[in-house]
């Protein structure tokens, strides 16, 4: 789950191509950053996977994993993957950056209780997000408000595909 934080003490100048302007949150397998891609002049996220893991290769499999699975995704309410590299012992995915607030958050603010319609809609989108990942043979199996980011225009953008599975890499496995 990822912590909103304020900015962070210390983070790498830049990571690839990219420099960082603040930490957004931690997760389990690494930490989120604000950066600048100055060569397109836009914002993205860069998620980079924590240096513990980077010693173990099944890690670094899942993480790359995260990144191949959902740069294959194309829907206005999943975050579009744009990058999936490694520079400097760092292993990082860069994605569109939605916004900082999630709808945990925005359930929270709001005392646990939407209006209907609201609920409704957002949760309209995100069955629209999952019903093309189906499509492509991805399952999420890790919904939650904390992974569904809120855009400035208030819509539900699905994120967080680290522990999705492929249909495909199933059947070769089995």
């Amino acid at each position: 789950r990822l912590a909103l934080r304020p900015v962070a003490e210390e983070f790498p100048e830049t990571i690839g191509p990219y420099r960082v302007l603040r930490e957004l949150g931690r997760g389990a397998m690494g930490t989120v950053y604000l950066a600048r891609q100055e060569s397109l002049a836009r914002d993205l996220a860069v998620k980079v996977m924590a240096a513990e893991f980077t010693r173990d290769q099944e890690f670094v499999a899942r993480f790359k994993r995260e990144g191949l699975i959902s740069s294959k995704l194309r829907h206005p309410n999943i975050v579009q993957v744009y990058d999936y590299n490694a520079s400097d012992g760092l292993y990082y995915i860069a994605m569109e950056y939605v916004g900082a607030e999630d709808l945990q958050a925005y359930l929270r603010a709001n005392g646990g209780q939407l209006p209907v319609a609201e609920v409704v809609r957002l949760m309209g989108q995100v069955l629209s997000a999952l019903d093309c990942a189906h499509e492509t043979g991805v399952t999420h199996r890790d919904v939650k408000p904390a992974n569904i980011l809120l855009s400035p225009r208030h819509d539900a953008v699905l994120t967080d595909f680290s522990i999705a599975s492929i249909q495909e890499a199933q059947r070769l496995t089995q």
